[in-house]
């Protein structure tokens, strides 16, 4: 994905707002807690994270590490999520 195309996803709230992004976060959410018991702790690793949509949802669940190829794409996580730990790599 082009940088361009990165920002305007990351600036326009599609994230919050879009049917694919909002189910899909909803999904997520909802597997993790009909897994996992109250109040567990978890290491998560996100590959692919690109700008990071899902870093909300998975933090409720523990510690959040991310990778992605795309180095600008890993700045905008960061830089909306400033207390992750990101990996460049593929």
């Amino acid at each position: 994905m082009d940088l361009k195309d990165y920002k305007v996803l990351s600036e326009s709230n599609n994230y919050d707002s879009y049917f694919w992004y909002k189910s899909r976060l909803n999904l997520i959410n909802n597997i993790f807690c009909s897994v996992l018991s109250p109040g567990k702790k978890l290491k998560i690793l996100d590959i692919g994270c690109g700008t990071g949509a899902e870093i909300g949802v998975l933090e409720k669940f523990g510690e959040v590490i991310v990778i992605d190829i795309n180095e600008k794409a890993l700045e905008i996580a960061k830089e909306k999520n400033p207390k992750i730990k990101v990996i460049s790599g593929n």
